[in-house]
């Protein structure tokens, strides 16, 4: 806690880094906004936004109700460096926010405002309310990332295996879910990769692994392709530097917090990683998932030449081997519907043309 304060009060330089990465991450979509206005523009995008701007006004997942807003209304009421620990001593659920402090950061702007608002309109539930909304901008920008990374092919197909897929309205929408943002950061690392922004992408990979740790599933498939893509070059450097250095930052100041343990690294997730397995003589179990994922990380570095089609199909196979074999929990269809959409869109010929 001593090394979080210590940031806080010698934090000219950080805050100067975070402005120019908001700065850089503003321009980068600015410097694409013709893909905004086709996708604004197209009936199929209206049409799911008005939909789920219905879900966000009349589902009330629970959740939300039980587990995601008493979190973060602790923390307008004993506010703490550590929220997480605040969050325990006060006998909080330990299940209620098992994510790391850029998942807290990404919902805490809108919430803060709903909870402004809640103070002069009794009953209207506007924290719970502008939460809900954090997902949509969020599910927002997952659209346009995978607009420009499809670039020339069909809107319409994106649109429709996309933002208008039954898994997004009812995982994230229905059931309340909140995977939606790491899984953002990472198809925005996915896309600053294609644009050549190697910086950028460490950043964004830093971040989506501080949302949740699951998305350290990706990173093998991540550096394979930079390697196939760049070789052992300056750009490979400043990736791996800068995905290591915010990666500490955002991770070390709260490795000396019981409850930032007890909430964020002994979730039940992680312990159904091993939950399935083949009995392997009398003493021995060969665990399921872990096989299938070193087997998809072989299979991609016996290739030589990787396309992006095929670093993303990877990939998104890597996240699929967890879904598939592994008890089910709803945020993780969440993981690899980009992947799936992508898939489809770059694999058959389009009937929406």
């Amino acid at each position: 806690m001593q090394f979080a304060q210590n940031i806080l009060k010698n934090g000219n330089k950080n805050f100067s880094m975070i402005k120019s990465f908001i700065r850089s991450f503003a321009l980068f979509y600015i410097s694409n906004k013709q893909e905004l206005e086709t996708l604004i523009r197209n009936p199929f995008f209206k049409l799911g936004f008005l939909i789920k701007i219905v879900f966000i006004i009349c589902a009330s997942p629970t959740i939300n109700t039980n587990l995601f807003i008493p979190f973060i209304n602790n923390i307008f009421s004993n506010f703490s460096f550590d929220p997480w620990t605040s969050f325990v001593e006060v006998g909080g659920d330990i299940n209620s926010f098992p994510y790391g402090i850029s998942m807290l950061a990404s919902y805490l702007p809108l919430a803060t405002f709903g909870s402004l608002l809640d103070k002069y309109f009794i009953d209207f539930e506007f924290t719970e309310l502008l939460f809900k909304t954090t997902s949509l901008l969020f599910d927002f920008f997952i659209l346009i990332n995978l607009s420009f990374l499809i670039k020339s092919k069909s809107k319409n197909l994106l649109i429709l295996s996309y933002w208008l897929s039954p898994i997004i309205f009812y995982t994230t929408y229905v059931h309340g879910q909140i995977d939606i943002v790491p899984v953002f950061f990472l198809i925005s690392c996915i896309s600053a990769i294609s644009f050549n922004k190697y910086l950028f992408a460490g950043v964004l990979l830093a971040i989506a692994i501080s949302c949740k740790f699951s998305m350290l599933i990706a990173l093998p498939f991540i550096l394979i392709y930079i390697h196939r893509r760049r070789g052992i070059s300056r750009e490979f450097y400043r990736f791996l530097f800068f995905f290591i250095l915010l990666t500490v930052l955002l991770t070390l100041p709260f490795l000396g917090s019981y409850g930032y343990w007890d909430m964020v690294f002994r979730t039940k997730e992680l312990e159904r990683v091993y939950t399935v397995f083949v009995p392997y003589g009398e003493n021995l179990k060969l665990y399921i998932v872990p096989l299938v994922y070193i087997f998809s990380l072989y299979l991609i570095l016996r290739i030589k030449k990787i396309t992006q089609d095929l670093f993303l199909i990877s990939t998104g196979i890597g996240f699929f081997s967890i879904l598939i074999f592994l008890p089910p929990a709803p945020g993780w269809a969440v993981w690899t519907l980009p992947f799936l959409a992508y898939y489809q869109i770059r694999s058959k010929r389009d009937l929406f043309a």
